[in-house]
């Protein structure tokens, strides 16, 4: 009985006085897997003295009845499923299911020499759409799903799959080795504290951006601060390679004073990140207020 819920059972029997007795029960159809038929039957002697008597027999047939089913149709599998390498972790973002009765989404996630797990490893409350995978290793290449799940626990099928890899850092710089590698022969020749280049931004800022730290005109780092819209508070602007996240590949200090720095706590500064074509525009705004001189500078976080 797939896709059937619950069934209903009706019937009817009359003794030999004439009294009818009706019957309509419904059961679970999960605990009833085969076909069934079926009739009632009742012996009684025909006289009222000899126990060899001969008996008559009763009988009615019952049936099963009005078989409809409730389940709703499983919602559609989620749609356009990105997976972006960072730093030790994996940010996926999909398009959120516009149903009504969406309730969640479940996160898959295997290596090449594994299957999919029946068990995800989150599960994240519709209608947020993004998940980041901080679990993720460096040097590892994964392979995520993504399942939508309704009201009624009825999970979709399956996202397309998608692979990513981690880049390696073996020295532990918050610079890729094959980046380092590339530039400067070996990932063990530059921390990232440097100007190689001397064009005024540091070999671990143009790491970020992904420009070319040997080439003064291939500056691609970019900081910019101003006042916001209405006036009210400090706008900070720059833009980083795809992938990169303030507070996980790279750090923003505060300072009243140009000697003290701490870092700048997320409560004290909204943040507004937007990508395109493998580069995020980042823009920052600080909400709290430090008086009439306050000092920012992003820095490469501490091994």
């Amino acid at each position: 009985m797939d896709g059937i819920e619950q069934i209903e059972i009706v019937g009817s029997f009359k003794d030999e006085s004439g009294v009818t007795t009706n019957l309509n029960e419904t059961v679970t159809a999960s605990d009833y897997t085969g076909d069934y038929f079926g009739f009632a039957t009742r012996a009684r002697n025909r006289g009222t003295v000899g126990k060899n008597t001969p008996f008559v027999m009763d009988y009615k047939s019952f049936s099963v009845t009005n078989c409809q089913t409730s389940v709703e149709p499983l919602l559609p599998a989620p749609a356009v499923l990105t997976a972006t390498p960072g730093n030790g972790l994996v940010n996926l973002d999909w398009t959120q299911n516009a149903e009504g009765n969406s309730s969640s989404y479940k996160i898959y996630r295997r290596i090449d020499s594994e299957n999919y797990s029946t068990t995800p490893i989150a599960v994240i409350n519709h209608p947020t759409s993004e998940f980041a995978d901080t679990s993720a290793v460096n040097g590892t290449a994964y392979y995520y799903i993504v399942t939508a799940v309704d009201s009624n626990n009825g999970e979709s099928a399956p996202s397309v799959e998608v692979v990513v890899s981690l880049p390696i850092d073996s020295d532990g710089d918050f610079m890729a080795d094959d980046w380092e590698s590339l530039y400067f022969g070996s990932e063990s020749v530059k921390d990232g504290s440097v100007d190689s280049d001397e064009d005024g931004a540091l070999d671990f800022f143009e790491h970020l951006y992904g420009s070319d730290p040997t080439l003064a005109s291939s500056k691609g780092f970019q900081f910019s601060v101003s006042n916001n819209e209405n006036g009210s508070g400090i706008l900070l602007n720059w833009s980083v390679k795809e992938g990169f996240m303030l507070g996980q590949d790279y750090e923003i200090q505060v300072s009243t004073n140009l000697s003290d720095w701490d870092p700048l706590p997320e409560e004290h500064y909204s943040l507004t990140e937007t990508t395109s074509n493998g580069e995020t525009e980042v823009e920052l705004t600080i909400t709290q207020d430090y008086g009439v001189k306050v000092f920012l500078r992003l820095v490469q976080p501490t091994p």
